[in-house]
């Protein structure tokens, strides 16, 4: 099955531009691989350590590239209608979570901006 370009899939991650979390996604990836490779004994534990490194990464990664790819929506919107009652949602409602600008989502930043691969990794391990 060929994943479709919009399509947020683990191996194909695409954290697009309309998020700018593709190097951060890389940072996050190399923490929690250090700390996964630096309890290696033998290489017969390599399988095993990238099971739990893609335990420990895929929920988040999936999870911040759907709500970057829905930021398409918000800045490539055609005029009319729908623009105007994107505009004044921006402008007059108090963000929540799902709010379509992904910056001013109170869940969604704190997801994006705080994140311990120690923490992940115990999470997953417990």
């Amino acid at each position: 099955m060929t994943p479709k370009s919009d399509d947020c899939t683990y191996l194909e991650r695409k954290l697009t531009i309309y998020s700018g979390q593709g190097a951060a996604q890389a940072f996050e990836d190399a923490a929690v691989l250090r700390l996964l490779f630096q309890k290696i004994k033998n290489k017969s534990d390599i399988p095993e350590t990238l099971a739990t490194f893609e335990r420990v990464r895929k929920p988040r990664t999936k999870y911040l590239c759907a709500r970057s790819l829905s930021m398409k929506e918000v800045f490539a919107i055609k005029d009319g209608e729908e623009q105007r009652i994107r505009d004044h949602q921006l402008l007059h409602e108090e963000p929540f979570e799902g709010f379509p600008n992904i910056f001013s989502d109170p869940v969604f930043s704190r997801v994006m901006w705080v994140y311990d691969a120690t923490k992940a990794i115990e999470a997953v391990q417990a």
